[in-house]
C-alpha cells in the first residue's frame, strides 16, 4: 500500500509555547499607537473616490496635476486644522478625493515624510526649483 505525504501548515508544526514566545517578542517591539495615529491609519484605509470633472475646477488642482506629471517640487502656504498657517515644500505624488474634498498626497521636505494636504487649504502655490533660492514659480 502506498503512503501519501500530506503537507501540514507550518503553524501546526511549531509547538504552541514557541509560537507564543515568538508572538511576545514581536509585540514587545511595537510601540502603542496614539489615538491620532489610529485615526489617520483608519482614514487612509478608506477607498478613494474617482476624480470628477468638477473636481478639476478646485483651486490649485491643475497646478498640482502639472507638477505631478513633470515631477516638479511645489511650495505653498497651508492653513492647518488649527487655523495656523505654515510654509510647505513638497514633492506631490497623487491627487485623490474623499467625499467632497480633493487631497494631494506628497512628500513633505520639511518633515521628511509623506503627508496629505487638502487643496482648498493651500494658497500661493508655486511650482519648480531655482538653483540659487530653492523654490520659485513657473
Amino acid at each position: 500500500m502506498k503512503r501519501y505525504y500530506i503537507p501540514l501548515p507550518w503553524v501546526i508544526l511549531i509547538p504552541y509555547r514557541l509560537m507564543r514566545r515568538i508572538w511576545e517578542l514581536i509585540r514587545s517591539d511595537w510601540t502603542p499607537l496614539s489615538k491620532r495615529d489610529r485615526s489617520v491609519l483608519r482614514w487612509l484605509s478608506y477607498p478613494d473616490h474617482p476624480i470628477r470633472p468638477q473636481d478639476r475646477q478646485v483651486k490649485n488642482f491643475r497646478q498640482l496635476e502639472h507638477a505631478i506629471k513633470a515631477s516638479q517640487p511645489v511650495t505653498f502656504s497651508y492653513l492647518n486644522s488649527s487655523r495656523e498657517e505654515s510654509h510647505r515644500q513638497i514633492v506631490p505624488k497623487r491627487l485623490f478625493r474623499r467625499k467632497e474634498v480633493v487631497y494631494c498626497q506628497a512628500f513633505d521636505t520639511l518633515h521628511e515624510e509623506y503627508r496629505v494636504f487638502r487643496l482648498d487649504k493651500m494658497s500661493d502655490v508655486k511650482i519648480g526649483v531655482d538653483k540659487t533660492t530653492g523654490f520659485h514659480s513657473h
